[in-house]
């Protein structure tokens, strides 16, 4: 494996990009849903949980020990953007939340060693098509052309597997408290294509 290095990089927060991972609750806290207009409390304890970014400027908090469908958070977009940043520090009267938020994001990439395959591909042909014709005294007679159809195949194909995971630590403060602490990550893999050779018939 070839280890393209451990980087303190801004991570990509666009779309939905869930974290999975553990929630770890040192004492009961709140947190105001922004979508459903009401407090929920966060139970001490180890949770598996999920943080979600859900639009440009919203993040979900989803865990079992909601029982629900998770609380939405309204950072608001300057504030969710500072999470981009390796470390960030957000108060309380910044999120609107009655804790702040503090903690770092990295970036992981990890190349796969070279791999070899084929892959299904289209290429186009000539084909001679032929009908028979007849006119209207039945006098019948083949008729052949050559028309370009295009014809299924495949092609010899070199790769590797890039795959890049996104990890997050963020702790939840109140009054210089650590109350609470998320350790999530999102990983992804891509097919990274070095060579591809000539599509042929089956």
């Amino acid at each position: 494996m070839k280890l393209m290095g451990l980087m303190l990089l801004s991570l990509v927060l666009v779309g939905c990009k869930d974290f999975s991972g553990t929630l770890d609750v040192y004492k009961d806290f709140n947190v105001y849903d922004d979508k459903k207009k009401e407090t929920v409390v966060l139970p001490a304890g180890v949770h598996d949980s999920k943080i979600s970014v859900i639009s440009r400027d919203k993040i979900r908090i989803k865990s079992k020990s909601i029982n629900r469908k998770g609380v939405t958070i309204d950072l608001g977009e300057e504030n969710l953007n500072q999470l981009k940043n390796p470390n960030f520090n957000l108060s309380a009267e910044q999120i609107g939340q009655e804790f702040g938020m503090a903690g770092n994001t990295m970036s992981n990439v990890v190349d796969s060693g070279p791999q070899s395959g084929r892959d299904s591909c289209t290429y186009y042909a000539q084909v001679r098509r032929c009908r028979r014709v007849c006119n209207q005294q039945g006098q019948c007679r083949r008729v052949c052309r050559w028309v370009t159809q295009p014809v299924s195949g495949w092609q010899y194909v070199e790769y590797f597997v890039r795959t890049k995971t996104d990890s997050i630590d963020v702790d939840f403060l109140i009054a210089g408290e650590t109350v609470g602490n998320f350790v999530g990550s999102h990983s992804e893999s891509a097919r990274i294509v070095t060579f591809r050779g000539q599509c042929g018939r089956y």
